[in-house]
């Protein structure tokens, strides 16, 4: 076990004088590097990649979106599980001689193993490769070079604003492949019913709690880390209640009900909307992903109780009408089902 915590703060040691070297002989990577993280913020995946995808191809957003909500869920078990300290806090805790720089999106508040940007990333950006490829037939070498791209853009990026250690990123970066593979590609949920899998989500936020609940009956505080971020952060305002543990269980398990309830198979028929449809169906859905994040941002956080709450309704709630949505627009006359069109084209010569 000894050696176990030595080479943990061994890796915490070299990782920080990596990002002190990397902050110190490329300051100018700063200017590109900061927005990265920004534009790789995992409530994207939700508001923006995931109507995207569902625009694109309806089955594989479905299954996209399933795979986000078990990245989500592992990676906030996991954080409080694996108890993993942050650069900007470490360096001052431990009272080391290495001075790191900070930004607006430095002071995030969970723990820090497994990085949750690289995680969501893997996730996000192999499934939307996945999906642009299968509609062009081709592409893939360029594809995955993207793929690869976004990768060490972000491992780059959360390293450069000291929010993450190499390593935490790349055991995210491990693990949204393994969701990946298990929940994506594979995808044996999707033929479940709506009852299993109202009894999966409700497993989703149990498990979770049930993780906070024995933290606390062990004596350890599942909170450590706001205490560590609220005190070492540069300042005050760069605090957000939205990088909490608590937040991300809203978000994730909110979706999940969301998703459970949507009926999403009823649409398993329609395999072959218009372009116009999907043009259409993308525009609104991700016209309703902002709508939703505006809602978010005007929600009070005075009482977190009832933000949580609140939070927990509105993914909910949004992911049922971006689906219910989509079903709606793919099936009326702007549909171009082949299938369907079959069917009533060989009724008409009976």
């Amino acid at each position: 076990m000894e050696a176990l915590l030595s080479l943990r703060q061994d890796l915490y040691s070299y990782g920080a004088q990596s990002i002190a070297h990397l902050q110190q002989a490329y300051p100018q990577l700063g200017d590109w590097l900061v927005p990265v993280s920004s534009a790789g913020d995992p409530s994207k995946g939700f508001i923006v990649f995931f109507p995207f995808i569902l625009a694109l191809n309806y089955q594989k957003g479905v299954k996209f979106l399933g795979a986000f909500i078990i990245c989500e869920w592992f990676n906030m078990v996991a954080k409080w599980v694996l108890h993993g300290e942050r650069p900007y806090w470490w360096v001052v805790e431990q009272q080391t001689n290495i001075t790191l720089v900070q930004t607006s999106l430095t002071c995030e508040t969970g723990p820090g193993v497994p990085s949750g940007h690289s995680q969501a990333t893997a996730v996000i950006w192999f499934c939307l490769i996945d999906t642009v490829t299968g509609c062009l037939g081709r592409g893939k070498v360029l594809g995955w070079f993207v793929f690869f791209a976004m990768q060490i853009a972000m491992f780059l990026s959360r390293i450069y604003i000291s929010a993450h250690f190499p390593h935490q990123c790349l055991l995210g970066f491990l693990v949204g492949l393994v969701i990946v593979k298990k929940v994506y590609v594979k995808a044996s949920w999707m033929q479940r019913k709506t009852f299993p899998l109202v009894l999966m989500s409700v497993f989703l936020i149990s498990s979770a709690l049930g993780v906070y609940m024995l933290l606390l009956k062990l004596g350890v505080d599942p909170n450590w880390s706001i205490t560590l971020a609220k005190k070492n952060c540069l300042k005050p305002e760069w605090i957000y209640v939205d990088t909490t543990p608590f937040y991300a269980m809203m978000r994730f398990s909110g979706s999940a009900v969301g998703l459970s309830l949507s009926g999403f198979l009823s649409m398993e028929v329609f395999s072959s909307p218009k372009l116009a449809t999907k043009g259409s169906a993308m525009m609104i859905g991700l016209g309703l992903g902002q709508l939703s994040n505006l809602i978010h941002k005007n929600l009070p956080r005075e009482n977190l109780d009832y933000f949580y709450l609140f939070e927990f309704l509105l993914n909910a709630f949004y992911v049922i009408t971006v689906i219910k949505m989509f079903q709606m627009l793919f099936a009326n006359n702007l549909c171009g089902n082949q299938r369907h069109f079959n069917r009533s084209h060989k009724s008409s010569y009976a």
